[in-house]
């Protein structure tokens, strides 16, 4: 129609060249004198510099090479086309309808009066042609009152629904606790250490004994180790956000929590059925100030835990670990109440603070919650007790004791003591051997007394910062050389004894101990959960009687704050204590159902869960207490559970490794189950909201219903004249002849922005627009047309940065509603492309080979036509398929309609199948 209305010249009788909205009628010349040249049958091809030329000058963001955006080049080319063929000169003002009118009329009435009255001030081919009405309604939801509004479009920017949001199934893994692991870690002792700070009324240990649980219903139960929640999240929005979202649902902070993707090694199908059934799982942690839409979908099928209750494959598969130490409450509380200044020198009898503190601690170190249900922070009694093993001569030198080297270029290294070089023939030259922490074995220096004496070696912590953020490691599974199941994290303090580490490891590794004592082998389970306790109790105590034995003497309510000079020195050597240990711990590895290995780097694992191990890669894990786990860690650590049967052969039979069942949150999951009930029933009129693994598509219908959807909005009600949270509602009021859709495929926000390049769906023919068109509508009331038929498609290839548009158009003949006759004109010459049609169908000819095209820049008189392309011409005339041809630059070539609906596809034309026939009289007539 706008063709007709071009070449008929009725536009210069509607040329509006002194509207200031528009551009003085240029556009709207230099178009018509484009579209003349280009119908003439005079020109093989036409630059249009000169409309570009006047193009720049009305808009100067078009002046530059930049390249722009096809939906905003043809709003501003549609805006100004109207305000250019504006028949109204002067516009009127014209007002608003009155509520209380509105309220009391009918709604097809209103509906008219608004169309009348946009018409008194824009009349012109594009607002009888393009321009449409959308019903918006907001509603108040105090006093009832709806606002009704007519809004004019010339095109619908319509959402991508299933991409705006995106569901996460988070699960937890809970730190191992005797909560959540009664029979393993099982508390024998609740007595208390004797309590000498009686004045301590705001840090009192009862709390520590008895915790208040979380009376909400809906939190998961004490007894949970493996939980699962379902969290809804913006795609632009941060991991963060995501992550501080799962927190509030499962009472864990997020300092707390790391958020990881998994990876599967796949298991060869002749593998055995155990290590088939626990798979081996990495997890990769992810980067939390990056976008939600980078978490890779379905990227961990096949990892342990996977319930099967996600037949869509709708849902991202993620893994949270929680930090497996957790602070005394008593200490937190105490340390909060030294920042906040609550307790008053007087109320400690005079003592200082830090010595309070240090003396609480002392009492906690080694109870039978340790390990259990708490983890003590230790690096006051490691400053204590490098200041009680302080030597002033060299028969005072002990292994174990920590230390820091102040260097001459203002180095601060902390370290460990790991031997005494005796000299026997000269024992004041007797030297220590000094490892300094997180460095290889190589940098190990020696260090003499006088080193001691003139303060070039300090006791820990004198002027080296304790290390506020845990050590992390890796723990794997591993039987007969492969591994399976879920890795998992483990954190520690960097003061803790390797012993008091390795007794952490058995703790958090009781979560993956087979619980259910009624199986067969209930009594090699028992026995392992038994001794597994038993073991962690060796550990404790052996490792507080170090610690007890050194800070003896050290009962001094003041001796915290004392000068390392005025600190009375202990000589004892807890060698015989450290064989102790080693001679217990060897003693019940016989029934621990696996053995403690550490590794030097993460394991290579090939395809079959096998490892590629070089040569002095992994040793037995050192029960010790005089290296601490800074002393032997360089970066992050690694940990490998060797699982053993109970007659110690190389079968999977009797491996007692169980992923724990994974609690479910019923309200989360509630919400995800409502959504894909709601698509079953219809909600989606043609595909499911959210695309699926085998239909990873939406359809327009999707879009259409995602923009007409119910809103909240932030809302000034003009009669409760305050702000609400009302409800909008939109609606199709009237709808043009020529239909155009955007689809919204570039989401931004603030800091993120990415394309959605999910496939659109859209039908080449009948688009039935009845279904979102409000029942008060001319289209239901008069009976209007709503079918609309596709006549063209804008694709965009490319990302956010930049890319390259092809259009694709459709070429009808001639019919009675004046539909413009482009495919006989097109198909007389050089017709070449893509065959139009699957082999054997009409426009393809046996044995052709894929043709380049037909090239606009090409002269007729320079390259004629074929006899091949003149057939294949025909051939595509004579198809009873609608002919579509694709415009690429200078490259113009018939595609089949198949090819058609892309994933490129960003902006719609569609043309009413009934036309008006007001416009068609007006607008359809060449003269």
């Amino acid at each position: 129609m706008l063709r007709s209305y071009i070449l008929s010249g009725q536009y210069l009788s509607n040329l509006n060249s002194e509207n200031p909205l528009g551009t003085g009628g240029k556009i709207l010349l230099e178009f018509a004198e484009l579209t003349k040249q280009m119908w003439a049958g005079k020109y093989a091809n036409k630059a249009p510099q000169r409309f570009r030329g006047a193009l720049s000058k009305a808009r100067n963001k078009y002046a530059t090479t930049e390249q722009q955006d096809a939906q905003e080049f043809l709003a501003d080319m549609l805006d100004a086309l109207h305000e250019d063929s504006n028949k109204v000169k002067k516009k009127p003002m014209v007002p608003p309808l009155d509520d209380d009118w509105v309220e009391k009329t009918a709604l097809h009435r209103v509906g008219l009066e608004a169309w009348r009255r946009y018409l008194r001030r824009d009349r012109s081919v594009i607002a009888s042609t393009i321009m449409g009405q959308t019903l918006n309604r907001v509603t108040c939801p105090v006093c009832h009152h709806t606002s009704t509004s007519f809004d004019p479009f010339s095109m619908l920017s319509v959402p991508v629904p299933a991409f705006e949001k995106m569901m996460v199934r988070c699960k937890i893994l809970r730190r191992a606790t005797s909560l959540n692991c009664p029979r393993a870690l099982c508390i024998q002792s609740l007595v208390r250490p004797k309590q000498d700070l009686d004045t301590f009324s705001k840090s009192d240990l009862e709390s520590d004994i008895d915790m208040d649980l979380d009376a909400d219903p809906d939190a998961a139960p004490p007894s949970a180790i493996l939980e699962q929640y379902i969290v809804e999240v913006s795609r632009l929005s941060e991991i963060g956000v995501l992550k501080a979202s799962l927190a509030e649902m499962c009472g864990i902070s997020a300092g707390a929590l790391l958020l990881c993707e998994a990876e599967t090694t796949p298991t060869p199908s002749e593998g055995a059925a155990f290590i088939r059934q626990n798979p081996f799982v990495t997890y990769i942690p992810v980067n939390e100030a990056r976008p939600c839409a980078e978490l890779s979908q379905l990227g961990n099928e096949g990892a342990e835990g996977s319930q099967g209750d996600d037949p869509d494959g709708m849902v991202i598969e993620l893994m949270a670990f929680e930090l497996t130490l957790k602070e005394w409450p008593s200490v937190q509380v105490f340390a909060q109440d030294l920042i906040n200044g609550s307790f008053s020198t007087k109320s400690l009898n005079g003592m200082d603070l830090e010595d309070a503190r240090f003396l609480l601690e002392k009492q906690l170190y080694g109870h039978r919650k340790e390990c259990r249900r708490f983890d003590l922070r230790p690096e006051r009694i490691i400053n204590m007790m490098s200041k009680c093993l302080w030597p002033r001569t060299t028969a005072d030198f002990r292994r174990g004791l920590r230390i820091e080297y102040l260097g001459d270029r203002n180095q601060k290294l902390p370290g460990t003591v790991i031997d005494v070089l005796v000299n026997e023939d000269n024992p004041d030259k007797t030297k220590v051997l000094v490892h300094f922490d997180h460095l290889a074995s190589k940098w190990a220096e020696k260090f003499t007394l006088d080193d001691f004496l003139q303060k070039k070696i300090a006791p820990l912590y004198t002027k080296v910062t304790p290390r506020a953020i845990p050590i992390e490691g890796t723990l794997y599974h591993r039987h007969s050389g492969h591994y399976f199941g879920n890795t998992s994290f483990l954190h520690f303090h960097n003061e803790w004894s390797m012993a008091r580490a390795g007794a952490h490891i058995m703790a958090q590794a009781a979560r993956f101990l087979h619980e259910d004592q009624s199986t067969s082998g209930g009594h090699w389970i028992a026995t392992c959960q038994r001794a597994l306790g038993k073991a962690i109790d060796i550990i404790l105590d052996i490792d507080k009687a170090y610690v007890d034995r050194v800070l003896r003497d050290c009962d001094d309510k003041f001796v915290y704050k004392k000068p390392n000079d005025q600190i009375k020195k202990s000589t004892y050597d807890a060698s015989s204590l450290n064989d102790l240990l080693e001679k217990k711990m060897t003693e019940i590895f016989t029934f621990l159902p696996f053995v403690i290995k550490m590794r030097r780097a993460a394991p290579n694992i090939r395809r079959n869960g096998v490892a590629v191990e070089k040569e002095n890669e992994e040793e037995p894990f050192p029960f010790t207490i005089f290296r601490c786990v800074g002393s032997l860690v360089m970066g992050r650590m690694h940990f490998v559970l060797e699982w053993r049967t109970p007659d110690g052969g190389k079968s999977n039979e009797g491996l007692l490794y169980s992923m724990p069942t994974a609690w479910i949150h019923k309200p989360s999951w509630k919400l995800y189950k409502d959504k894909i009930d709601s698509q079953s029933k219809g909600e989606s009129l043609l595909h499911p909201l959210v695309p699926t693994s085998n239909d990873k598509s939406v359809d327009i219908g999707n879009c259409l219903t995602e923009y007409c959807k119910e809103q909240t909005l932030d809302w000034r009600c003009p009669k409760c004249k305050d702000f609400r949270d009302a409800k909008q509602s939109m609606s199709m009021w009237r709808l043009p002849d020529l239909l155009n859709f955007h689809i919204k495929r570039f989401n931004c926000t603030a800091r993120w922005r990415e394309k959605i390049s999910t496939r659109v769906d859209f039908p080449l023919t009948g688009l039935d627009m009845s279904n979102w068109c409000s029942a008060e509508s001319p289209a239901h009331q008069r009976g209007e047309s709503t079918i609309y038929d596709l006549i063209g498609v804008v694709n965009h290839i490319g990302g956010m940065t930049g890319g390259h548009y092809i259009a694709r158009c459709k070429a009808t003949s001639c019919g009675p509603t004046g539909s413009e006759e482009i495919a006989h004109t097109f198909a007389g010459t050089g017709a070449s492309g893509f065959p139009h049609g699957t082999p054997g169908e009409p426009g393809e000819l046996e044995g052709e080979s894929a043709p380049t095209g037909w090239r606009l820049s090409r002269g007729k008189e320079k390259d004629p036509p074929s006899v091949l392309t003149e057939e294949r011409a025909k051939a595509i005339g004579r198809s009873a398929e609608p002919l579509w041809l694709q415009f690429d630059d200078d490259v113009v070539e018939p595609i089949p309609p198949r090819h058609v609906v892309s994933e490129m596809a960003y902006v719609l034309f569609y043309r009413r199948r009934n036309l008006t026939p007001s416009n068609v009289a007006s607008y359809c007539t060449l003269e």
